[in-house]
């Protein structure tokens, strides 16, 4: 896949028929991100096809606070999504939770996953989650996106894959951290 300008790049809304081009780059962003963290039998074993049709279920279930959004390059090609909605961790005070954030590769570190992440928090701000969360494998480096972003590490819990435990690290922005609060988001 060939980098295209950044201006080029869209963030719009999901739509059912993007579900296998989001499989892609869920399972492709999994694989490079987390080679050396997760058991290779695990990334072996993800499928694009079982993860499209779970965005399939996910997009086509979405209620008033569940938000996907793709980056798309100038051929509609789906390089990056991201989704939110209310938190599923009900252990933490947080209202949203952003749950997913993943950008092919070679697309990282362009501004396309800010991009993404701005348009999730004013999404959830939108709905009025005045704070949020997001759980991360202590050992991905995009550990450092969410921090610049401005979140604070605020809990852990370990999860096994492949037999191996890991550790998650949620992070939470809160109506103080200048990125989630009535839909406006943070300019840098």
């Amino acid at each position: 896949m060939n980098s295209p300008d950044r201006a080029s790049i869209k963030i719009r809304p999901a739509r059912i028929d993007d579900a296998e081009g989001i499989g892609k780059v869920h399972v492709d962003s999994w694989r490079s991100t987390y080679r050396d963290i997760v058991p290779d039998e695990v990334l072996n074993r993800l499928s694009v096809e079982t993860r499209a049709a779970k965005w399939r279920e996910i997009i086509g279930a979405a209620g008033s606070s569940d938000h996907t959004f793709v980056a798309v390059d100038s051929d509609e090609r789906i390089i990056g999504f991201a989704n939110s909605g209310a938190n599923r961790s009900k252990e933490f005070p947080f209202k949203g939770e952003l749950n997913a954030i993943y950008l092919h590769e070679e697309f990282q570190g362009q501004g396309i996953g800010r991009r993404l992440f701005d348009e999730s928090i004013a999404a959830l701000g939108g709905d009025g989650f005045v704070d949020a969360l997001i759980w991360v494998l202590e050992q991905n480096p995009a550990c450092r996106f969410y921090e610049r972003m401005g979140a604070k590490a605020c809990g852990e819990k370990m999860e096994t894959m492949g037999g191996k435990p890991l550790k998650e690290v949620a992070y939470g922005w809160t109506k103080n951290s200048g990125n989630v609060s009535t839909g406006q988001t943070q300019q840098s």
